[in-house]
């Protein structure tokens, strides 16, 4: 008695689970594209009370750089105009050599302590 091959047949639930991903994909595309809009359009006087935040804040920032100020006169805390500073720095330092800073002892590990085994 012999036993015929039956004939194979292309799966229905494997078309059906590949247009299901597909459609998964799509769905996920559409949400993705339609989604949060994003941020308002700004309008002009929105743009200038930013532009103009901006200027005072440079402006601000730029008179800090560049002028001798009292921060702290019982802290002796003192402002001075960054160029002058760089300056004070490099003659500070200009005498000097570089040094290497040796580094801080490391403690002995007892064999108990250490659960990691070496090579």
């Amino acid at each position: 008695m012999s036993v015929s091959p039956q004939p194979r047949h292309f799966p229905l639930r494997l078309i059906a689970g590949g247009l299901g991903v597909f459609a998964l994909f799509a769905a996920a595309v559409f949400v993705v594209r339609t989604g949060d809009p994003g941020p308002a359009p700004m309008d002009a006087a929105r743009a200038e009370e930013r532009r103009a935040a901006l200027a005072e804040l440079r402006k601000r920032d730029t008179e800090r750089l560049n002028t001798y100020a009292v921060i702290d006169r019982a802290g002796d805390s003192f402002q001075m105009p960054i160029e002058r500073a760089m300056e004070l720095v490099v003659r500070e330092y200009a005498g000097t050599s570089p040094r290497a800073v040796p580094l801080p002892p490391v403690p002995e590990a007892s064999p108990s302590a250490s659960p990691v085994a070496t090579p």
